[in-house]
């Protein structure tokens, strides 16, 4: 019994975590741009999904974003960490199998130990949904990111954002270049305020 009470406990919190409606207005797209842009501080909660060709995979996802620096962590659905992911400064640490590499390149490191390339210096822009450093966006009707192409290849597309307090965020998302891709949905956003460290 004892063994199952965490992972009771773990169901019930994200049943608890429930998005909000789907967003059905309009934005300002530049100004809600930059709106995104100055968001530096904030957590959510979710799950990833990787396929490629050799190898395919589901996990929870947990992301801590403050400034530049931010805690990247994969999970089975019991809980046993898959990968933990922590930059500071210049310096990124990757613990895996209770080893800790470091690198100053997140991505590097992470596709040289795993063989996921998985965009991590991107993601804190794109799983937002802002299309800085795009060299292609597309902009839909009411306003919000609809897809953008980067110069490294990635290619996003979004599919569901929802209004949280002042944020429309996005709720699910699409990553593909070349022969992979990797799905994200999130259960639970948390802007924090910026003056405030998570």
């Amino acid at each position: 019994m004892k063994y199952l009470l965490p992972f009771l406990f773990a169901l019930l919190l994200s049943a608890c975590a429930t998005p909000p409606p789907k967003h059905s207005g309009s934005v300002d797209a530049e100004r809600h741009q930059q709106r995104l842009n100055a968001l530096t501080h904030w957590s959510l909660s979710g799950k990833l999904a990787y396929r490629g060709p050799e190898e395919r995979f589901s996990a929870n996802l947990n992301w801590q974003q403050w400034g530049p620096d931010y805690r990247f962590r994969l999970s089975t659905f019991i809980g046993t960490s898959l990968m933990d992911m922590q930059r500071r400064g210049k310096s990124v640490a990757l613990t895996l199998d209770e080893q800790t590499y470091r690198h100053r390149h997140a991505g590097t490191l992470l596709e040289n130990l795993t063989g996921w390339p998985i965009p991590v210096e991107q993601l804190p822009h794109w799983i937002k949904g802002s299309s800085m450093g795009a060299i292609e966006r597309q902009i839909s009707d009411n306003g919000l990111l609809q897809r953008l192409q980067s110069s490294t290849d990635w290619q996003v597309t979004y599919d569901d954002y929802r209004q949280l307090g002042d944020y429309v965020l996005p709720y699910s998302l699409r990553l593909t270049h070349q022969n992979h891709l990797i799905k994200i949905r999130i259960n639970q956003w948390q802007p924090i305020d910026d003056n405030h460290a998570l």
